[in-house]
């Protein structure tokens, strides 16, 4: 019986596994991912589609309009009715151009259209950006893991030395306190470490859309890409998405003036009108309307001169938000250039001292070990090669963090492949 009890919770732990399931992810999959499940590229597709709703509607309200309205009169005085009092009218009306405003309006709203795909791009690549970011920060964190655990299992040893050396027969001296305190600060960072890691991860697999419970893990990468041209800079000022969008907002801006304007002219709207009409209903007879009007107005207590007014001011006001964001953008690039080319040297410098560090680490444990080094050498040379492991990675991750950030400033100008 227990061997029946036994095969049935294998079969059911099999068909249902407990636990989280783990899946591995790369840089490409994650940005797929993102583009279709995180909340900021949802916002931006619901932006567009409104704005192509508003363009929609624009075009349309230039269009012929087609009504149909009915009467139907019934009194205790027939002699009272009068010749239209039933009737059915089919009509259509059209605003005339030149005139109408709704002409400019609607080039407007297509200027506002193509502003939103493009704020859509540019939300992308903001999701893009995070997405990398936390990407190479976890596996930033995970290589700090095992360089910790590397530096602890070497303080370890020595402190296999130093606690036979100077705990028998005699009270603790300062060399195991010291070795002691050095693990303790290993574990504290470890600590930190593990919790900053468990939020990136938790942060990512909302952005990717995981399901709730499963392990995010990421293939690491080892891709050092170069840096791009001497001309990059000004292929990213003409590329950004940010700077695109702001121009087609201006474009807009103009165009809100000109419609503005259009409320001085003539307001034309031609009717076609085909109806029955009658004193009864069994008496009506068809017939036909067509007329032109006019609308000029004369005086509007300065309401038409204050919407110019208006659109003015936003132009202006979007013409200065497109010159402050191309300065700004031109700052980020010539900073994150500048810190890419840093943490390209930082990286170099510090894989030429990866190898002597680590020796003189290694060395001075067995040293101390052979009563050749004093305690504080020993434990400055083990912590001298944590810090180089750490800093070398940190320039490494650093260098792909500001690639992706030129990459979200350049627009299309610029693609760098992660994974090689």
């Amino acid at each position: 019986m227990r061997i029946c009890a036994a095969v049935l919770a294998l079969l059911v732990s099999s068909v249902f596994p407990s636990g989280a399931s783990a899946q591995a992810l790369t840089l490409s999959q994650c940005l797929q991912r993102a583009s279709q499940k995180s909340v900021q590229a949802i916002q931006a597709i619901i932006a567009e589609r409104r704005a192509k709703a508003a363009t929609r509607e624009s075009h349309a309200q230039r269009l012929p309009q087609f009504f149909f309205s009915g009467q139907l009169l019934r009194s205790d005085d027939a002699q009272t009715n009068l010749p239209d009092d039933n009737n059915g009218t089919f009509a259509v009306e059209q605003r005339l151009f030149p005139f109408n405003s709704g002409w400019v309006r609607g080039r407007q709203e297509d200027a506002l259209y193509q502003a939103a795909i493009l704020a859509k791009v540019e939300s992308g690549q903001d999701v893009e950006l995070t997405v990398k970011r936390l990407y190479f920060s976890i596996l930033q964190g995970q290589d700090a893991e095992r360089s910790i655990a590397e530096v602890d299992s070497e303080l370890r040893r020595l402190l296999e030395t130093v606690v036979p050396k100077y705990t028998v027969g005699r009270a603790p001296a300062f060399d195991p306190v010291k070795v002691r305190v050095a693990l303790a600060d290993l574990a504290r960072d470890r600590g930190g470490l593990e919790a900053r890691l468990a939020e990136e991860r938790e942060t990512l697999a909302l952005i990717v859309g995981l399901p709730d419970g499963a392990q995010l893990e990421l293939v690491p990468l080892s891709t050092f890409p170069s840096l791009p041209g001497p001309d990059f800079v000004a292929q990213a000022l003409s590329a950004n998405a940010t700077l695109k969008t702001q121009g087609k907002k201006v474009e807009a801006a103009r165009l809100g003036i000109k419609a503005a304007e259009y409320l001085r002219l003539p307001d034309l709207v031609g009717h076609l009108d085909y109806n029955y009409a009658g004193y009864y209903t069994n008496g009506m007879t068809a017939g036909w309307t067509a007329a032109v009007g006019m609308q000029f107005p004369v005086f509007d207590w300065g309401v038409i001169s204050a919407k110019v007014a208006q659109e003015r001011a936003s132009l202006e006001q979007q013409k200065t938000q497109l010159e402050a964001d191309r300065q700004k953008v031109l700052d980020s690039l010539t900073g994150a250039l500048g810190q890419a080319k840093a943490h390209e040297t930082n990286r170099r410098n510090y894989l030429e001292l990866l190898p002597h560090v680590h020796e003189v680490a290694v060395a001075g444990v067995t040293r101390y070990r052979r009563g050749a080094m004093g305690i504080l050498e020993a434990t400055d040379g083990v912590s001298l090669w944590l810090n180089t492991l750490l800093q070398e990675r940190a320039a490494y991750y650093g260098y792909l963090s500001d690639l992706a950030r030129l990459e979200r400033l350049s627009g299309d100008s610029l693609k760098v492949d992660y994974e090689r």
